[in-house]
C-alpha cells in the first residue's frame, strides 16, 4: 500500500467511521413510541395473580425493542419489535417455547399500540385473527390485552390480559 493510499484509508477511518456508526433510531421520535414499554415488569392477571414476568429493553442502538418473557407456568418467549419508516408502522415478531410464532403489525397513538396479526396453526392450518394492545395506563402500569377470532374478526376471545408493574429482579 502507497502512502496516498495509506492516508485515504486513515483519513476514512477517522471522518468515516462515526458518520456510520451513529444510528438513526437514537434520533428518530418514532423509535421511542414504545419506550413506556422498557423497564423489568411483573406482569399479573386480572385477579392478582402473577402471570410471569417480563424484561423489556432496547438492543441494537435503540432500532430494536426486545421482550423477553418468562411465564410461571414455565413458558418462555421473546419478541423483536421495530419500527419500519416506510410504512410508518411497528412490527412484532414473537417466538417462544411452544414452537408457534406469532407476527403483528401495529401502531402507536398516545401511549397505547394496536398490534394485528393473522396466524396459521400449524397443526390444523386454521387462521386466527390477532389483535394485541399495550397501553400505558401510569407511570408504574402498562396494560396488555391479546385477543383472537376464529371467525374473521366476528367474535372475540380474550386470550390474555396482564398487568404490567414495576419488578426488581433482586425481589
Amino acid at each position: 500500500m502507497n502512502t496516498h493510499h495509506l492516508l485515504l484509508f486513515v483519513t476514512f477511518l477517522s471522518v468515516g467511521l462515526p458518520l456510520v456508526a451513529q444510528s438513526p433510531c437514537s434520533k428518530g421520535q418514532e423509535y421511542s413510541q414504545m419506550d413506556f414499554w422498557l423497564g423489568d415488569w411483573k406482569v399479573e392477571t386480572k385477579n392478582g395473580q402473577v402471570a410471569g414476568y417480563n424484561k423489556i429493553e432496547k438492543i441494537l442502538d435503540g432500532c430494536v425493542v426486545l421482550e423477553n418473557w418468562q411465564g410461571n407456568g414455565g413458558s418462555k418467549g421473546k419478541s423483536f419489535n421495530y419500527y419500519d419508516p416506510n410504512t410508518g408502522k411497528w412490527h412484532q415478531k414473537w417466538v417462544d417455547n411452544f414452537g408457534q410464532p406469532l407476527e403483528f403489525e401495529g401502531v402507536v397513538v398516545d401511549d397505547e399500540i394496536v398490534f394485528k396479526g393473522v396466524t396459521i396453526d400449524t397443526r390444523t392450518g386454521q387462521e386466527t385473527w390477532q389483535e394485541m394492545t399495550l397501553k400505558k395506563r401510569s407511570e408504574d402500569e402498562v396494560h396488555q390485552l391479546w385477543k383472537q377470532s376464529n371467525d374473521q374478526g366476528i367474535s372475540w376471545t380474550i386470550v390474555f390480559e396482564g398487568y404490567y408493574r414495576p419488578y426488581s429482579p433482586q425481589e
